[in-house]
């Protein structure tokens, strides 16, 4: 085998093992709102989908279609407080597996080097 049939596989070899970029979508709504501020389509979704719940909720003939009961404060009171407790905890938890991850990024990366 020549020295240019050889240098022309292993360089086939290499480009196959990289991940493919992924065309960027050029389409107006959620994608590009994302595109923008990432948190600005999640923001969207929780806002929608409590507005709907709550039109759902407060609408009695829509709360017999969707065959709910009524809300009672208890009940208000149960939710906010465990939507309140487990978010702080939800990001603590976030903090301390970040690090982990970044760490096990860069052994792999590096694995993955030596062994090309």
């Amino acid at each position: 085998m020549s020295v240019d049939v050889a240098a022309a596989l292993r360089h086939e070899a290499k480009t196959a093992q990289r991940p493919k970029a992924r065309p960027i979508a050029r389409t107006f709504g959620l994608q590009q709102l994302a595109a923008k501020r990432p948190d600005a389509a999640l923001w969207l979704m929780v806002t929608a989908t409590a507005a709907i719940l709550s039109a759902i909720i407060l609408f009695p003939r829509a709360r017999e279609l969707s065959d709910f009961g009524p809300l009672h404060g208890d009940e208000v009171t149960v939710v906010l407080a465990s939507g309140l407790i487990a978010l702080p905890l939800l990001e603590l938890a976030k903090r301390l597996v970040q690090p982990w991850s970044s760490v096990c990024r860069q052994h792999i990366e590096t694995v993955n080097r030596c062994t090309q």
